[in-house]
């Protein structure tokens, strides 16, 4: 995984999220999912993700969108048997708002579906009922914050 999800040129100075910021919002979403073993000892596989891509071009609009590609593999630690791989690709989008917030908001619900679409497939092959394609779409749309600029004459 890179230091900033989601590239600097593309995203402006900011980029999507930090890896630290991936990382544990990964985390959380394992834990909260009971996905967690209870010590790294205990662990019985390994969830790796693979950055691939991401397209959130910036643009002067009224509306944003942000596609995150991202592989993902489960393997089991004692034997490296592979258990389940997938690429997935996921995307959001906004309207309206302060522009640079909507695409970094936007690439950020991208890179959350993408969390949530692995894990969720990864469930759903533990009863070997796993799609080829992973890809959940989001239920939500992000509101960027407006930007009001006031003029005062003088």
């Amino acid at each position: 995984m890179p230091g900033v999800v989601g590239a600097k040129a593309t995203l402006g100075l900011t980029g999507a999220a930090k890896r630290s910021s991936f990382e544990k919002a990964l985390r959380e979403t394992m834990d909260k999912l009971n996905m967690l073993a209870p010590t790294i000892a205990e662990a019985k596989v390994r969830l790796s993700p693979r950055w691939i891509d991401m397209d959130a071009p910036f643009k002067i609009s009224f509306s944003s969108r942000a596609s995150v590609t991202m592989g993902w593999s489960l393997t089991r630690i004692d034997n490296g048997q592979l258990l389940f791989q997938r690429d997935i690709s996921t995307a959001a989008e906004s309207k309206g708002g302060n522009g640079t917030a909507r695409t970094v908001g936007v690439g950020r619900i991208a890179l959350m579906t993408n969390i949530a679409s692995a894990l969720s497939c990864i469930d759903k092959a533990a009863y070997g009922a796993a799609p080829q394609d992973c890809a959940l779409s989001p239920n939500f749309q992000y509101k960027a914050p407006t930007s009001i600029i006031m003029f005062l004459p003088g």
